[in-house]
């Protein structure tokens, strides 16, 4: 009897924990942490006639992971993409956040490139 309260007690103490992790604001990702990733993938996005984002996972120094992505990149291929994605990034500029956000991911944190391409830093699966 007594292992099944301690058992209880260590389940129900490691999901409140991790419901208050989900929730504590996380600190976003450095401009310079960001650029020291290499960008990985990059997808055609739907409807937007004919851009490319890119992008790569990693937690970039902070205390959990991060997807990073750099969008608006008008490419011939995905090859194009990330060589394109490469040299945008470079110029990177933290905009803010983070943000809470209801869509993919509970928190956000956006940059911009000096050619304008908007980025976003997500964690947080919703």
């Amino acid at each position: 009897m007594l292992k099944k309260i301690i058992t209880s007690l260590i389940i129900t103490g490691l999901v409140a924990s991790t419901a208050s992790y989900a929730n504590e604001k996380p600190k976003c990702p450095s401009v310079e942490a960001i650029k020291s990733h290499a960008l990985e993938r990059a997808d055609q996005i739907p409807g937007s006639g004919g851009t490319w984002g890119a992008f790569v996972v990693d937690n970039f120094d902070t205390d959990r992971d991060w997807g990073f992505n750099l969008l608006d990149i008008v490419a011939d291929n995905e090859d194009d993409a990330i060589s394109k994605a490469s040299e945008l990034v470079k110029n990177l500029v933290f905009a803010g956040g983070p943000y809470r956000n209801q869509y993919w991911y509970k928190w956000a944190c956006v940059y911009f490139t000096a050619s304008g391409n908007r980025a976003v830093a997500g964690t947080d699966v919703v």
